[in-house]
């Protein structure tokens, strides 16, 4: 179990020599994959609870867009890319990673292990983030990024994970876990300020309003994320600060968007059903007199409906909506029980994915594994929620060996 947890914690870390450089055609982080594959398969020989591969609605979801990816690459997709790094091999990693995390995430304690390394792995990429800043800073307007992949990238990981962190370490009762996640947190939230992300900053912004609205003492929280706005206001660099004040870089970068998205209505438009092939949004360009912006589209909804075309834009809204209305039923089924990790995991997840599809309106960010990680435990979390409700009625009986087996 080891090395999935090295996968996961290695997610954010998409430039880091040793997960990113290559070796016989694959990165450290696809031979990682691969071991972790061949451990839930053995997993899957002693696990005691069946597997639903598509007992949740966002899980079917999920494989339908998958398969619309993979067709799209081989019907008219881009071949610029390395294979290996081309956006087919993303869907191929995200279906298998769906595989491996719905074997093994069987009982609570994986699932806590699951998220507190997922956790620290966006928080040491949150040190690369601020030992970058804290080295070029002084450059003017630079913005930190390099080990993540960019700016933009980390904010979506960390927007997945920020409120995880603060719901285990807030109702966790072990102290070592209550620092680690607390402490994880400030580091990252620090981090996700030097990025100054304007669209994944309002992801996070309104995570948070989602959930100091959703929780007990409504007042205070208020409070608290007031003042973590104004410190964000007062920073050397800041989102905010981009986002009221914007330098001429700053008006320039919204206006390219602008233009992007335009040419991506232009491409949905010609090819409704279909789009104009999985990886090609900037090959195209050209086509459109705008070979000079020479970028991805800075939008995930326009990029995958302008690629795959409208069906794919459905699915993938359909999934991230079916997840939502999944971890809802969760947290509900498990509000009797409001220190349980069950309903800590699902109030984060549900705040961290609806953040995250708001920074997707203006990042292209739909390969960011920590948004899929986040996806893919919210279809481990029903059959979770239901084994704790039958031990929490049970509390006196003598555990099963299925129950011994997966804790």
């Amino acid at each position: 179990m080891i090395v999935v947890y090295l996968l996961i914690s290695a997610m954010p870390l998409t430039r880091h020599p040793l997960w990113s450089e290559l070796a016989a055609d694959f990165t450290m982080i696809k031979y990682l994959g691969a071991l972790g594959l061949a451990y839930a398969l053995i997993h899957l020989r002693v696990r005691q609870m069946p597997v639903r591969f598509f007992g949740t609605a966002q899980a079917r979801w999920f494989t339908a867009l998958s398969a619309i990816a993979i067709l799209s690459y081989f019907a008219e997709g881009s071949r610029l890319d390395v294979w290996e790094r081309s956006p087919l091999m993303n869907y191929v990693s995200f279906l298998l990673f769906f595989v491996i995390l719905l074997i093994v995430v069987d009982s609570e304690q994986r699932l806590r292990w699951v998220l507190l390394w997922a956790i620290g792995g966006v928080a040491f990429a949150s040190l690369h983030l601020l030992r970058e800043w804290q080295k070029y800073g002084q450059m003017g307007e630079y913005r930190p990024g390099w080990v993540t992949g960019d700016s933009n990238y980390f904010t979506i990981s960390a927007v997945a994970c920020l409120p995880v962190a603060i719901y285990l370490g807030l109702d966790s009762r072990e102290r070592w876990q209550r620092l680690f996640c607390l402490g994880s947190a400030l580091v990252i939230f620090a981090a996700t300020v030097v990025a100054a992300s304007r669209g994944g900053f309002l992801g996070l912004m309104l995570a948070c309003l989602f959930a100091v609205f959703r929780s007990e003492r409504r007042a205070r929280n208020l409070v608290v994320l007031s003042v973590a706005l104004v410190a964000t206001l007062l920073a050397p660099v800041s989102p905010l600060r981009r986002m009221l004040l914007p330098a001429a870089s700053d008006t320039g970068s919204a206006d390219t968007r602008t233009a992007l998205w335009s040419v991506g209505f232009q491409m949905i438009s010609d090819e409704p059903l279909t789009g104009v092939g999985l990886g090609n949004f900037k090959a195209v360009l050209k086509f459109y007199g705008a070979d000079e912006l020479n970028h991805i589209a800075h939008n995930s909804f326009v990029e995958i409906a302008a690629e795959m075309g409208i069906p794919a834009l459905l699915i993938f809204l359909a999934m991230i909506v079916t997840s939502l209305w999944s971890l809802e039923r969760v947290r509900r089924f498990t509000r009797g029980s409001p220190d349980s990790l069950i309903h800590a995991a699902a109030c984060g997840i549900q705040a961290g994915v609806l953040g995250d599809a708001i920074a997707l309106i203006f990042v292209s960010g739909q390969s960011q594994k920590l948004f899929w990680l986040m996806l893919f435990l919210s279809m481990c979390l029903p059959p979770l929620a239901r084994l704790h409700e039958a031990s929490e009625s049970a509390p006196h009986a003598e555990p099963t060996h299925a129950t011994a087996t997966t804790s």
